[in-house]
């Protein structure tokens, strides 16, 4: 659908830039936003509920899931190392010295600190 693929990116980019830093009435408005959108994809009334079956049929996650799995790419390409070069330069792969199986994995990421509005993002 054009009209779906004119709005996600914008999408893309707010939960991916700075969704996990909103307030939790900015992420409602958000959500509510992407409702809408939604009813409009699929000419629906305005009042009709948007549930599981509506996102499934137009192929879309909620916003809180969305930028979940936006950044669970961006750590899956800097471990493949497909990620742009600065994303792979800023986090540091550390590998444990234990061969025992846990929750943890040997691989581990570690997360450079930051004092901006970026911390929130990890």
């Amino acid at each position: 659908m054009l009209t779906e693929a004119l709005i996600q990116c914008h999408f893309d980019y707010a939960s991916s830039s700075w969704y996990s830093g909103l307030t939790k009435n900015y992420k409602a408005r958000l959500q509510c936003t992407q409702n809408k959108i939604i009813r409009y994809i699929l000419t629906a009334i305005p009042w009709t509920h948007i549930g599981a079956n509506e996102f499934r049929s137009v192929n879309m996650l909620p916003m809180e899931l969305h930028a979940k799995q936006l950044k669970l790419n961006q750590v899956h390409n800097i471990l493949n190392g497909t990620a742009p070069v600065y994303s792979n330069t800023a986090f540091r792969l550390t590998t444990s010295q234990y061969n025992i199986i846990t929750r943890s994995s040997k691989v581990s990421l570690q997360i450079p600190q930051v004092k901006s509005f970026g911390k929130k993002y990890f």
